[in-house]
This record gives C-alpha cells, sequence and structure tokens, in this order.
C-alpha cells in the first residue's frame, strides 16, 4: 500500500494531535530532504506516561517508508523498538 501524497502525509503529521485525544503533546515535525523526499522526526507524548519516537524516511517518488525507527518509553526505559 504506497503512502499518501506529500500534502495528505504532512496533514497527518500536524494533525495527530488534533484527532487523537490520547495524545498529550508532539513534536514530530516533516523536513524536506528534496523535491520528493522528506524526514519526519519527533516525539509524540501519551497521557498515560508513555513516549513514543519516531523517524521516517520517505520517498514520495516511490510512494512509500524507505527507511523506519519506532521506540516506545515508560519513562527512561524503552519498551518496544520497531
Amino acid at each position: 500500500m504506497p503512502i499518501p501524497t506529500r500534502a495528505a502525509y504532512e496533514s497527518l503529521v500536524y494533525g495527530l494531535m488534533d484527532r487523537y485525544q490520547e495524545i498529550a503533546a508532539s513534536t514530530l515535525r516533516l523536513y524536506s530532504t528534496s523535491a520528493l523526499t522528506a524526514v519526519v522526526a519527533g516525539e509524540l507524548l501519551f497521557h498515560n506516561g508513555l513516549k513514543l519516537r519516531i523517524l521516517e524516511i520517505l520517498d514520495f517518488k516511490k510512494g512509500r517508508i524507505q527507511n523506519y525507527s519506532y521506540a516506545v518509553y515508560r519513562g527512561t526505559d524503552k519498551i518496544r523498538l520497531y
């Protein structure tokens, strides 16, 4: 399944807090690396104390996530890594 367009992905990234009440704060940002590629990086902090660190490398020409890393923390303890 291909990723959405850059505009749609940007809307998703910056609209997460509006769509999901579980998110207390977000530092997630989309950074352009070229006309057709971008990096999404930052953290989502949840009301239950969990933190999700996100790093995605996106290729909009190919319509896919080229690389990713997701880590879930409870306090300073890393409890999941994807």
